[in-house]
């Protein structure tokens, strides 16, 4: 009996000390400045073009990430996480308003706005290279990103006019939500720290850019480079 016990015991040593094979990462954080883009929109009024030129600026807000890491090997990984950020969104527009009396002679309007969002969505999958030092887990991780964005966009101007019309007083910019996607890349880092066997606290920046092209009605068109620098800090669960 004693001699079937010693033999059994390096089995149930090495199953009690296998090595995780799933983690599992849960991080909030903080999404950096994405940077700016322009809007053309024309339209037709008293039997003439005139057009609405939008500059949008992406600014910083919460996100955050959920994580799954599949281990290949000791050293080696796939990575597929989702992700979201709600980004600040302001702008200033300026019009050219056709004349209701004369072709070929429009009234110049402008204006900004702000206390928008904007939101975007992620989905990454990446291949990582994985490594230790003691108790302080690294990773190095790229791949494929498919990235959706929300935004408000200016639809229109309104404005009031008194004869001879020569100039307008705008009264207000209403805005149009519009959602687009596009493919784009990611890359990034972790750190981890092993608070206990399976529980990891740690941090993590992914950089990540796509073009989406957001379609606010259907003749419209607007390119928005989406994405940029992430940083979050969170839980990690290995399995």
């Amino acid at each position: 009996m004693a001699a079937a016990l010693l033999a059994m015991a390096p089995s149930a040593q090495a199953q009690g000390t296998r090595e995780a094979r799933v983690r599992v990462a849960l991080r909030g954080g903080f999404a950096t400045r994405a940077g700016a883009f322009t809007e053309a929109r024309p339209f037709t009024e008293f039997a003439e073009r005139g057009e609405i030129d939008s500059r949008y600026t992406q600014g910083s807000g919460p996100g955050g990430e959920a994580g799954l890491t599949w281990l290949l090997a000791r050293r080696l990984g796939i990575v597929a996480a989702a992700a979201f950020a709600q980004r600040r969104e302001a702008g200033a527009f300026s019009a050219a308003l056709p004349h209701p009396l004369y072709f070929g002679m429009p009234r110049h309007a402008e204006g900004d706005f702000r206390g928008k969002s904007e939101r975007e969505t992620a989905v990454h999958l990446d291949l990582a290279v994985l490594g230790a030092a003691g108790r302080l887990d690294w990773s190095l991780f790229a791949g494929p990103s498919l990235v959706g964005v929300r935004a408000d966009l200016v639809s229109a101007v309104e404005y009031t006019q008194a004869y001879p019309y020569d100039r307008v007083t705008v009264t207000g910019a209403p805005l149009v939500s519009a959602r687009g996607r596009g493919l784009g890349a990611n890359a990034g880092a972790a750190l981890d720290w092993r608070a206990a066997r399976r529980v990891a606290l740690g941090v993590q920046a992914r950089f990540c850019r796509a073009r989406a092209r957001l379609r606010p009605l259907a003749e419209d068109e607007v390119d928005v480079r989406a994405g940029g620098l992430a940083l979050a800090a969170g839980l990690r669960i290995d399995f």
